[in-house]
């Protein structure tokens, strides 16, 4: 079984962090934003401000977070759509991409 390390290395990641618990997440964040990545993908740390996705599917709860800097929903439900952000279902890959694409790279 692959694990989800192996698989972002196998498709272009170029630098992985793995925060635990007694880590501050600000300053790794800080350290991957300072190396020049194109893009940096963070994921938990609901309560922090920085441009985000709420993604769930429908048999689990909502969850409550942040809603700062909320640029899209990702779910299985399109009950979950609210008027102010774009909703892309779950499996919609190359939607997902696209729009982050043209949100947060420019030039590609």
């Amino acid at each position: 079984n692959q694990k989800d390390t192996d698989r972002f290395l196998a498709h272009g990641a170029s630098e992985i962090c793995l925060l635990t618990g007694d880590e501050d997440p600000e300053d790794s964040i800080m350290k991957m934003l300072q190396n020049d990545h194109d893009l940096v993908i963070i994921e938990g740390f609901k309560h922090l401000s920085y441009n985000k996705f709420y993604i769930k599917r429908q048999n689990i709860l909502k969850i409550d977070y942040n809603k700062d800097n909320l640029v899209g929903i990702i779910s299985d439900f399109p009950g979950d759509a609210e008027e102010e952000n774009p909703w892309f279902h779950i499996d919609d890959v190359i939607n997902i991409v696209d729009y982050i694409k043209n949100r947060f790279l420019k030039g590609d």
